[in-house]
């Protein structure tokens, strides 16, 4: 597998059966279009530990329930600076990570975080379960980026596959031709 595993942190409490649900989507839609799964559940914020993962240290379901995140309080800059000093250079991706967060527990969906260089803007989407796999791979590996993703989320916000109604300035294949400007 030539991916890097992508980071998955829990910044509220978010309860076991919730994850294994949400990993269990996302592999059988990952697997369907035969794409391996990726995705790294951080349990801990000891920084040895991420130097050691491998690409076989994929999270499979189901979660452990006595999982607790040291994440918890969090906030998305403060996870950018950890893996910018810890993960670069190993198998965990640096640059790309999913979000689970109070809105995880409503809708089973996970924020899907990029923050390429320092002084870049960090952007964001929210993602369906059955996506967060192959969709933050897409990303990681520059197939699609953010921007794509969020101009296709549906009118709550989370991106279901591209057949939302969000808000679009780009063009989309089938969809109204712009006016034309004489």
């Amino acid at each position: 597998m030539s991916e890097s595993l992508i980071p998955i942190f829990c910044l509220d409490d978010i309860p076991a059966q919730i994850l294994t649900s949400i990993l269990t989507k996302a592999y059988a839609h990952a697997i369907d279009i035969n794409s391996p799964p990726t995705l790294l559940l951080v349990e801990s914020t000891g920084t040895a530990l991420l130097r050691r993962y491998t690409h076989d240290a994929v999270t499979y379901p189901p979660v452990d329930a006595a999982c607790k995140s040291p994440f918890r309080g969090w906030g998305l800059d403060d996870m950018i600076r950890f893996l910018r000093e810890y993960a670069t250079g190993t198998a965990v991706d640096a640059s790309v990570f999913l979000v689970a967060d109070g809105r995880t527990v409503e809708d089973e969906s996970l924020l899907l975080v990029q923050s390429l260089r320092d002084g870049d803007p960090v952007e964001s989407v929210r993602l369906a379960a059955e996506h967060v796999n192959t969709k933050a791979v897409a990303v990681a590996v520059a197939a699609t980026d953010v921007r794509e993703l969020r101009s296709l989320v549906d009118e709550d916000g989370v991106f279901r596959g591209g057949h939302g109604g969000g808000d679009s300035s780009l063009p989309r294949k089938g969809g109204t031709a712009p006016r034309k400007q004489l």
